[in-house]
């Protein structure tokens, strides 16, 4: 399997990643009996549009009918890796403002980190290629 196909196997699974983040639970209130997915809003759609985009490049990166996207797919990787620490940190602080009335018994949901491990595995897609033409010139 060539280098080029692997990256697009990584891209569409990254791609995945950030689309099943955004539908899975953001936040659950009342101890799971409400839960609010990223969809709810705009920041999930984004997210959603992102890894429809990846994924499908990822996907003609892997049949062979797109050229290396490598370099695009990780500035993508970049931003959206920025982008899900920054939903981190305000699900952090909406975490830590809900629990003062303890009513909401509110709880993170799995969707942001879901989604910053896809966009962690498109922002390590350079580094990755960097380091096999480097190992396949040492051989």
């Amino acid at each position: 399997m060539s280098d080029r196909r692997l990256a697009g196997g990584v891209a569409l699974v990254g791609g995945a990643l950030l689309i099943v983040g955004a539908r899975l639970a953001w936040l659950t209130l009342f101890a799971g009996l409400q839960r609010l997915p990223g969809t709810q809003g705009p920041y999930g759609w984004a997210l959603v549009v992102a890894g429809l985009a990846v994924a499908l490049a990822g996907a003609g990166m892997a049949v062979g009918r797109l050229p290396d996207l490598r370099r695009p797919l990780d500035a993508l990787g970049l931003v959206a890796l920025g982008f899900c620490l920054w939903l981190l940190d305000g699900q952090r602080a909406v975490l830590s403002e809900l629990r003062r009335t303890p009513i909401y018994v509110p709880r993170g949901g799995p969707g942001i980190a879901v989604a910053t491990v896809g966009a962690a595995m498109l922002a390590l897609l350079a580094p990755w290629g960097w380091w096999a033409k480097r190992r396949a010139g040492r051989t």
